[in-house]
C-alpha cells in the first residue's frame, strides 16, 4: 500500500506512476496507468503494448480503506514477478 497524488501528464505521456522492483538480484522497472484515463490512448509506451498488456498495466478503481481519508481514491494493481 502506497499514499500519493495523481501525477499530471506531461508532453507526450499520460499520468502513471512509476514502480521500482527487485527479484533475485534483478530490478524491475514498471509503469502503473489509470483506468479511464483520456490520454492513454494518445502514450506512445501504452499503445505499443498489446491489449492483455495494456490490460496488466493499468491500476482498476477500487473501493477506499476504512482507514483512509474521506476525500481519497483507491486503485488495486498487483505487480507479479516471476523468477
Amino acid at each position: 500500500r502506497i499514499k500519493t497524488i495523481k501525477p499530471a501528464p506531461y508532453a507526450g505521456r499520460t499520468p502513471h506512476l512509476h514502480f521500482t522492483a527487485t527479484a533475485g538480484g534483478e530490478r524491475l522497472v514498471t509503469q502503473m496507468f489509470f483506468e479511464g484515463e483520456k490520454l492513454n490512448g494518445r502514450d506512445s509506451l501504452y499503445r505499443a503494448l498489446d491489449r492483455d498488456a495494456q490490460r496488466s498495466a493499468t491500476g482498476t478503481w477500487t473501493d477506499r480503506a476504512g482507514d483512509m481519508e474521506a476525500d481519497a481514491l483507491a486503485i488495486s494493481w498487483d505487480i507479479v514477478l516471476a523468477v
